[in-house]
């Protein structure tokens, strides 16, 4: 939770520049076949997930999780893996659990992420490419990708940067305000 904190605090606090740690999530070149199939291929096979791992929460920078936090999260997974086990399919283990969480999770969340922040056209500040361009946008799904990708109402992500303390629950009802008052009119 620290790590994530420590990310996530980075991101508003410096959002779009190298000091953004939550911005490898949206930084990616997936113009076109090639740098797509590329984006796709890495996530996919779980390379991502792996260097995520490597680089955000086995880093010697990482915040440590709490005791209590990593014993809830070692005994989930040895229970879990045992029963698997117990009932002959330990492989499952990987296949439902492990390699989803390297893979169709990074993809999903790299995803949502590119709609959420990144702008269309050159996307840089300058030439260092470095530092990208801020924009942050409120994305309105249908049922299935509300269901899908923004259970947490992180469709609402201006609100969220707006007023990032705010409850996700209470997303919406500040979504309507904002409408009401016409911010989305003036700045669509």
């Amino acid at each position: 939770r620290k790590t994530y904190r420590r990310h996530h605090s980075s991101h508003h606090r410096a959002m779009s520049t190298k000091h953004d740690l939550d911005k490898y999530a949206y930084d990616l070149e997936i113009e076109g076949p090639k740098p797509f199939l590329s984006f796709l291929m890495k996530t996919l096979s779980g390379f991502e997930g792996l260097r995520l791992i490597k680089n955000k929460y086995l880093h010697k920078e990482a915040s440590s999780s709490s005791k209590t936090s990593k014993l809830i999260t070692i005994a989930f997974n040895l229970t879990l893996a045992a029963f698997l086990t117990i009932f002959g399919k330990w492989y499952l283990y990987f296949i439902l659990w492990v390699y989803p969480l390297l893979s169709v999770t990074i993809f999903l969340n790299n995803v949502r992420s590119i709609g959420e922040h990144l702008p269309k056209g050159d996307r840089y500040l300058d030439e260092t490419k470095q530092d990208l361009i801020q924009l942050v946008r409120t994305t309105t799904p249908n049922f299935f990708e509300k269901w899908f990708m923004y259970q947490a109402n992180f469709n609402y992500h201006l609100e969220h940067h707006l007023f990032p303390s705010i409850p996700a629950h209470n997303l919406p009802k500040l979504h309507a305000i904002l409408k009401e008052i016409g911010i989305y009119n003036r700045h669509p």
